[in-house]
């Protein structure tokens, strides 16, 4: 593919991602029970551990493919 069509489906990915992560958002403030202290920090904990577990995949997996 071409540079300027790959990066034009790279924005356009980028903003779908945004209407997908606020439509979610939405819909989460309005359910009552993820609104709960005890789900909130379930929450802040998974997504964090998934945060490491995805970083930790990136920066090793850029180390297979850097020619020291």
């Amino acid at each position: 593919m071409e540079k300027r069509k790959h990066i034009f489906w790279e924005v356009l990915l980028l903003i779908a991602s945004v209407f997908v992560f606020r439509g979610l958002w939405i819909i989460l403030d309005r359910t009552l029970w993820f609104n709960t202290i005890e789900l909130l920090w379930a929450s802040v904990i998974f997504g964090s551990i998934l945060f490491a577990v995805a970083l930790s995949k990136i920066v090793h997996a850029d180390r297979k493919f850097v020619k020291h």
